[in-house]
């Protein structure tokens, strides 16, 4: 392999060496050489400014952020597409209006069909739900995890609707078991028991169970379905679905709207649901609505205690009694006690007093002033002698 000479750079009228890319810090499309040595202007980063979780607004972390994320980007190809289909409870108790075409129409024209990643949780599936179908927030939402079910697929029955008799149920999913755990977390319980439900059916968290449990293999598993509890009356249908729909090669985390029909008729435009970060926007909403009901129904838990008008005692004008059964029992029986103590110790200091005085003055009395003089001093000493604080006058 030929070298280039060494005698080319040694000579000082040598041509310089070929240049070479190098970082130049005056060049940077973050922050210039101006700006970084200006002391006014102060230090620019490319990073984006973070607020630690102890800042002054929010001391010792008390403050929590709700904030729901998205799971890691998967490829599309590993994605479920899914049916929902909204399910509405028979209102009607009249035979003739049920066989009704419109009242038919009303039970299986309300569907959607979407890619949804395997790494969804319950709750981020729950989100979805209220997004594609525009509902409001339900505190008493149930999921039901079936298996061996059957799906209706005959246009002139019901698409998409699961036969609830036909299905066996293998789990319960709800919010009210996650508060019900982190409750027993706090207590000290780390190992919390899964409750049974009157039939036999475990319980779940919602942030605990994923999409890809539901389902592992894939589209291999029709017979298998979720149904979500909105309420009494409406509920959704969640079975997998096949189409000839043609997958993107990427990777997202964001779910994608393929069809959607409402009673009116078909939804021509779906980019209503896929558009940009709609979905993200509509997650942060619903994380402030949520929080905002939880601090009011915080704040209605507490009595408010008058405080005093003036700055200088800010102090509650009452003390609060005490809540705990057993703290309002220890209270009680101290004040009961030295009810009856502090009298009793009063009387006898009077009179264990008040006895032995006369006789001593009459003695001192008796005695001559040089004598009592002598006698005052050698107490006044005894009383400094004795004085010792620490406890520690042996040591020394």
């Amino acid at each position: 392999m030929l070298k280039r000479p060494r005698d080319i750079f040694d000579s000082p009228n040598s041509s310089s060496p070929p240049n070479t890319k190098r970082f130049q810090s005056g060049s940077s499309s973050y922050a210039s050489s101006s700006t970084l040595s200006s002391p006014l202007k102060g230090f620019s980063t490319p990073s984006r400014h973070s607020v630690p979780s102890d800042s002054p607004s929010n001391p010792f972390s008390l403050k929590v952020a709700h904030v729901l994320v998205l799971p890691v980007a998967l490829r599309t190809s590993t994605h479920l597409e899914l049916r929902f289909q909204l399910v509405h409870a028979e209102r009607a108790t009249s035979k003739r209006v049920q066989k009704s075409s419109s009242y038919r129409s009303l039970q299986k024209d309300t569907y959607r069909t979407a890619l949804v990643p395997p790494n969804y949780s319950f709750k981020l599936l729950y989100k979805l739900i209220l997004f594609m179908f525009d509902l409001d927030s339900s505190l008493e939402h149930v999921f039901e995890v079936q298996e061996d079910v059957e799906v209706y697929s005959a246009p002139a029955n019901k698409p998409g609707y699961v036969r609830v008799k036909k299905g066996k149920t293998k789990l319960k999913l709800s919010r009210n078991f996650d508060d019900q755990l982190k409750a027993a977390k706090a207590k000290g319980k780390n190992k919390a028991r899964v409750p049974l439900s009157k039939d036999g059916v475990e319980w779940e968290g919602e942030d605990d169970y994923h999409l890809g449990r539901v389902w592992p293999q894939g589209t291999e598993e029709l017979n298998k379905a979720i149904i979500y509890h909105h309420d009494e009356m409406d509920s959704v249908h969640i079975t997998l679905s096949k189409s000839d729909f043609e997958r993107k090669k990427s990777r997202t985390n964001r779910p994608f709207v393929i069809t959607a029909q409402d009673p009116e008729g078909p939804v021509e435009d779906c980019s209503m649901w896929n558009r940009g970060r709609n979905f993200e926007r509509f997650l942060t909403q619903v994380m402030n609505e949520e929080k905002e009901t939880e601090e009011e129904d915080s704040d209605d838990d507490f009595d408010v205690i008058p405080r005093s008008d003036t700055p200088i005692d800010p102090l509650p004008l009452v003390t609060p009694y005490p809540s705990e059964p057993l703290h309002q029992k220890r209270l009680e029986s101290t004040g009961r006690r030295l009810s009856r103590e502090l009298p009793a110790k009063r009387n006898g200091d009077e009179s264990s007093s008040s006895e032995p005085s006369s006789e001593e003055d009459e003695a001192r009395a008796r005695k001559p002033k040089s004598v009592q003089s002598e006698e005052s001093e050698k107490e006044q000493d005894c009383f400094v002698d004795d004085w010792d604080p620490f406890g520690d006058e042996a040591e020394l």
